[in-house]
């Protein structure tokens, strides 16, 4: 079976065989092993059990009733199940009424002491 090919586009075929050539910041490294793709290992990562590509996902945790990832999970990618097991467990989570009313007026005054120093410096 004879091949066809075009000398140039990063092949090169010759004397010596044939040769590809990555572009340069393109995502693939051409070496002596052969042709990999390039990876963060932190969001994106070859699985050396099986060669393929895959994300690299992060669990979300509920704190007190706030989504938060977990520790060394920060940086990574996240699945939809974990996004939804995590809303989930956050509408579970009751807190008492005089927490919420807390919770409610420390928001509260904060907003005001913000419009306040803003009212004061417009005056200026």
């Amino acid at each position: 079976m004879a091949y066809r090919y075009k000398n140039g586009n990063g092949i090169t075929v010759d004397a010596s065989g044939v040769s590809v050539k990555a572009k340069d910041k393109g995502g693939l490294t051409v070496g002596t092993d052969g042709v990999s793709v390039n990876t963060d290992g932190t969001t994106i990562a070859v699985d050396t059990a099986t060669g393929n590509v895959k994300a690299v996902t992060g669990e979300i945790e509920n704190d007190a009733g706030n989504a938060k990832a977990k520790a060394g999970d920060e940086g990574k990618l996240t699945t939809v199940a974990n996004v939804v097991s995590a809303i989930n467990e956050a509408k579970k989570q009751k807190l008492p009424r005089k927490t919420i009313q807390r919770k409610l007026s420390l928001q509260m005054m904060a907003r005001h002491t913000k419009l306040q120093r803003k009212l004061q410096t417009a005056k200026v």
